[in-house]
């Protein structure tokens, strides 16, 4: 795990034999840490990983979460998972377009112009905001 770690390499983490603990797991995410390259996640949803989806699920978020990466966000299952990390991707980046294409549910897409608004220190992400009352309170936040 430590090579693997060292050399940023999650080929390494291939030589962990014993599957059956988490070893193997916490070494990918380890990498993923290192790397934020969200297609070293892939490697546990090979048969041989025997990793569960939370932990797969787990490897994308984090990679997106914490690297700004909305695609590795994406590949997050669970859909409460995925929208904080979206939400925050689109904060940090000031995404707009995730706000419009990746969020479905319509509370999120307003809490992610209000998070840009908030972010960027500008009230005209407000007016993306359709419901009347929150738009209002992201208006008033700038006055």
């Amino acid at each position: 795990m430590g090579v693997a770690k060292t050399e940023k390499d999650a080929n390494i983490c291939d030589e962990i034999k014993d599957r059956t603990g988490n070893h193997y797991q916490r070494c990918i995410r380890d990498v993923v840490k290192d790397t934020e390259d969200h297609s070293v996640c892939e490697k546990l949803e090979e048969p041989q990983a025997e990793a569960i989806p939370d932990e797969i699920d787990e490897c994308y978020y984090i990679v997106g979460y914490y690297s700004h990466k909305a695609s590795a966000c994406s590949e997050v299952k669970d859909e409460g998972k995925r929208t904080k990390c979206l939400l925050n991707v689109a904060e940090q980046n000031a995404d707009t377009d995730i706000c419009n294409e990746r969020l479905t549910k319509t509370e999120d897409k307003n809490e992610c112009y209000m998070k840009i608004a908030k972010s960027q220190d500008h009230e005209r992400y407000c007016d993306e905001i359709s419901d009347a009352t929150k738009k209002e309170n992201c208006i008033n936040y700038f006055n």
